[in-house]
């Protein structure tokens, strides 16, 4: 480049604002009136709280001169600007829901097609400013829209009214989408250069204290004798633990023993939609629905597509059922029919996902807790090409692919010792029963629709034999969760015969396991794409001990643990074999420390002195098998591969006066294969660290 020239400038302005609250209680006259009473401090805050906006323009322009071109090169223009709005609305508190609105929007336009000759693309050496100002009805013609960006998240915290319990429910809630708009400014086809899409996120969590409730309702606990009310009752005065009637006492100990429940479900949503017809959709989104007129295309995306509601730009809005999980849905209008780019083929998708937790703690006995918990995820994909005739009407669908995933916690005890009723021989015998009727000779079909009934078969064998105490039907287990849990026993060392000699201990076990699958459905029907059973426990067990210091010295941990895993997997190449994964593992820690004892005088000089004893050692197997349920031999079945590892690391740190500090270690690690072409390997390394810090906080190590 021989010569080249830029020049830039920018403008910015901003404002905002926090405005003085004006609350206003509607019911701050209900005073001593039931029902009523529970409102008398429900406010309303009839505006926002604070707002924010800006306005950014920035043009500039470079130029180049090259040594070997005549000419200089076009120039590189860029004329933009950016609008933007924030504000926060809180519009109640102590009400029913107390809503808190947050709205930001942001606004790209571009007037670089002012720098060019609007009807012959010849540039122009100026933008006058009667171009900006008054120009096409506008009081600032800020150029052409090429992005537009709006989020409105909408918080709620439901209070429930004392009467209905609201003493014991915690709520939350949050609505939020964010959708964007952007434009390419295509001249021959304008619509189809545009391109919408949405992703919104809605979630509600509700806490219960049943245990407190309980207490207020059957006695029991500190609430009692309180002299409260609940529901106009008040709390029972008695003493104990019990209602004393021994099936109140049950009934109390099954349902209302749990210190916490916790329910959760939410959705996340997400969509991509090329060739939207007009504009940004603001029109629709703040002229339009506030006052219940109908969407017109002409202005863009509708406001229910702005908000997440439907997947169709160009829709209604409408409830009504769906197909899958959780059987209803906001939709709009089909997509056959409905208004895009003219003569254009369009790439849509869809994707959702829902999830519903329940967590449920309580206390067994002094210093045990359990924790149990369901989790369930279904996931749904569309993806989807349209294609519009010459007024942008779509007339056809292309490419349907349709993929739905369930993820749920599951219950399974296949694969762990002494618990093995749930095995690979009851998946092959659920899986002879179904392959006797895909055998039929009566049943006439080809090999690609045998083949989809065998994996179909299998997954639903595979289901059905790993799942314990599967009573429901399997349409229904598909999406319910089983239950997990996690189970601690702190306060070990008041059992009498660990007391003065364990000052702290406790036992931990925990159980998860998960099922997923996933299916496809296209134009050539419903293909099972696999399942996957994860069976674990971690920890099987685990021990923790620290040791009381007076009893052995010093400071004594401890630490034993088991973990052990099991996988199971189907679908793929081989519609009649399950892949199986197990992994076995065993780990100890142990350490003794001793600090500040004293060495005989040397030199007339006394020494404090620490020493430090650690052994850590993991012991951990894995093997990978497959096992083929037309020729079943064994749980195990055919190994593949498999792998041992083991370390070992014993210890001893010596410190004197934190001024020198010795370390020696042996640490041993073995990495052993099965199966494979190298048979592993193993190192022993022996080490010694000696570091020596001086006055003046300068240290050498060795």
């Amino acid at each position: 480049v021989q010569e080249r020239f830029r020049w830039q400038w920018k403008f910015n302005a901003t404002y905002a604002n926090s405005f003085q609250p004006l609350p206003i209680k509607p019911f701050g006259w209900a005073s001593g009136i039931p029902i009523l009473e529970s409102l008398k401090d429900y406010t309303i805050f009839p505006y926002p709280s604070s707002i924010a906006m800006g306005l950014v323009m920035e043009r500039s322009r470079i130029t180049e001169q090259s040594r070997f071109l005549k000419d200089n090169s076009l120039p590189i223009r860029n004329f933009n600007t950016m609008r933007q709005i924030r504000f926060t609305w809180k519009m109640s508190e102590n009400g029913l829901l107390n809503p808190t609105l947050e709205y930001a929007l942001g606004i790209g336009s571009t007037l670089v097609p002012l720098e060019l000759g609007l009807l012959n693309g010849t540039e122009r050496r100026e933008v006058m400013l009667g171009d900006i100002l008054f120009n096409k009805g506008r009081l600032l013609n800020l150029g052409a829209d090429v992005s537009y960006n709006q989020n409105v998240t909408l918080a709620f915290k439901p209070q429930v009214p004392v009467f209905l319990g609201g003493k014991f429910i915690d709520m939350t809630g949050n609505f939020g989408t964010a959708y964007s708009w952007q434009n390419i400014l295509n001249e021959a086809n304008p619509d189809l250069g545009k391109a919408a899409g949405f992703n919104n996120n809605w979630r509600l969590n509700a806490t219960f204290r049943l245990k407190e409730l309980g207490n207020r309702l059957f006695g029991g606990g500190a609430a009692e004798g309180s002299g409260e009310s609940f529901s106009g009752i008040p709390a029972p005065a008695k003493g104990g633990s019990g209602t004393g009637n021994p099936v109140l006492d049950v009934f109390k100990v099954i349902f209302f023993d749990f210190d916490r429940v916790t329910f959760g479900i939410n959705q996340i949503n997400s969509s991509v939609n090329p060739g939207v017809r007009g504009g940004t959709g603001i029109s629709n989104f703040w002229t339009r629905a506030p006052f219940g007129q109908t969407q017109n295309d002409g202005f863009g995306p509708s406001a229910w597509y702005q908000l997440g509601l439907i997947t169709n730009p160009h829709g209604s809005f409408g409830l009504g059922q769906a197909s899958a999980f959780p059987f209803f849905g906001i939709d709009s209008l089909d997509a056959i029919g409905s208004l895009r780019a003219p003569n254009a083929l369009l790439q849509d998708n869809f994707r959702s996902k829902t999830g519903i937790e329940l967590r449920m703690n309580r206390a067994l006995w002094e210093g045990a807790s359990m924790e149990l918990n369901w989790k369930s995820d279904v996931e749904f994909n569309r993806n989807q090409t349209l294609q519009t005739d010459s007024i942008g009407r779509v007339n056809g669908l292309r490419n349907v692919v349709l993929t739905t995933t369930y993820n749920r916690t599951f219950l399974s005890f296949a694969g762990v010792p002494l618990l093995n009723f749930n095995s690979l021989e009851s998946v092959k015998s659920r899986f002879a029963d179904s392959l006797k009727v895909i055998n039929d000779p009566n049943l006439k079909i080809d090999s690609v629709k045998r083949n989809e009934r065998l994996l179909q078969a299998l997954t639903n064998s595979f289901q059905d034999g790993l799942e314990a105490f599967a009573f429901l039907p399997r349409d229904l287990r598909q999406i319910l969760p089983r239950v997990n849990w996690a189970f601690r026993w702190d306060n070990l060392e008041k059992l009498p015969f660990l007391q003065g000699i364990v000052r702290r201990a406790s036992i931990e076990h925990a159980y998860k396991s998960t099922y997923q699958s996933s299916e496809r459905r296209t134009d050539f029907g419903t293909v099972r794409d696999g399942a996957q059973v994860d069976v674990s426990f971690q920890p099987f067990i685990r021990l923790n001990a620290q040791f009381d210091e007076k009893a052995f010295d010093g400071l004594m941990t401890a630490s034993l643990g088991y973990n052990t895993r099991n996988s199971f997997r189907v679908g793929g190449a081989s519609p009649t074999t399950v892949a199986r994964e197990t992994s076995n593992e065993f780990t100890m820690n142990w350490s003794y420390s001793r600090r500040g004892f004293k060495l005989p005088t040397f030199l007339g000089m006394t020494f404090d002195n620490d020493i430090e004893f650690a052994f850590i050692a993991l012991y951990r197997h894995s093997l990978t098998s497959t096992v083929d349920l037309l020729n079943f031999t064994s749980e195990t079945g055919n190994r593949l591969d498999g792998k041992t590892t083991i370390q070992v690391e014993p210890s001893v740190r010596y410190t004197i006066s934190k001024q020198v500090t010795a370390r020696f270690f042996i640490r041993y690690e073995a990495n052993l294969t099965e199966g494979a072409a190298s048979p592993g390997s193993s190192t022993t390394q022996v080490g010694v660290d000696l570091r020596l810090s001086l006055s003046g906080g300068r240290g050498f190590g060795f």
